[in-house]
């Protein structure tokens, strides 16, 4: 996954100094990364962002130089992006549908919140466009995580005959209906009975 951060500066009464503009030029300034060949940051998820651990004991908890960088590793130590859909929740992942549903609630009504901005003339309509994909976004993570809990749900079900909840109890379920004795049930290869 690759992505360009564009970062400006401007002052609202006067143009900036010419000594100021030329430490956004060399970066490591504000939130101007310091930059090498092809505006490549200089501190990247590659080289650790040439984190200074003795810097991290006595100046700074990351370490790191420069603000850009920061929030850079920030965000890059969630790890890449995910492929949802190899994703297998276990009914005891309901922490992971609650916490999504959180996010598509924040993300519901940040979108009501943008467009009443937008209709009120103070916001751009590509700000909306960025709350509808914001939104978009939860609604689908949300709808993945149910569904891949509802199918764990129902795979404990057909192998244990019991719901869930009951099941960290030890409590059967009488309208579960378990397999027919004898009956193969498949299970994946990663399966701990395989």
């Amino acid at each position: 996954v690759s992505c360009w951060i564009y970062v400006y500066a401007w002052h609202p009464e006067q143009d900036l100094p010419l000594e100021e503009r030329a430490r956004y030029e060399r970066g490591g300034f504000g939130q101007f990364a310091a930059l090498g060949p092809g505006f490549v940051p200089l501190r990247h998820r590659g080289n650790d962002y040439l984190i200074d651990r003795d810097a991290q004991k006595t100046v700074s908890f990351t370490g790191v130089a420069g603000i850009a960088e920061q929030d850079a590793m920030a965000q890059d130590s969630q790890g890449l992006i995910a492929d949802r859909t190899r994703e297998h929740l276990s009914p005891t992942d309901m922490a992971v549908v609650r916490f999504r549903r959180m996010l598509l609630g924040g993300a519901r009504e940040l979108a009501a919140d943008v467009s009443k901005r937008v209709r009120a003339g103070e916001l751009a309509r590509a700000d909306q466009h960025q709350a509808d994909g914001a939104l978009a976004t939860a609604e689908a993570s949300l709808a993945e995580a149910s569904g891949a809990l509802a199918g764990a749900e129902q795979q404990l079900r057909a192998l244990t005959g019991m719901t869930p909840a009951l099941a960290a109890e030890g409590l059967s379920v009488a309208e579960a209906e378990p397999a027919p004795a004898g009956t193969p049930v498949p299970l994946e290869a990663g399966h701990p009975a395989v």
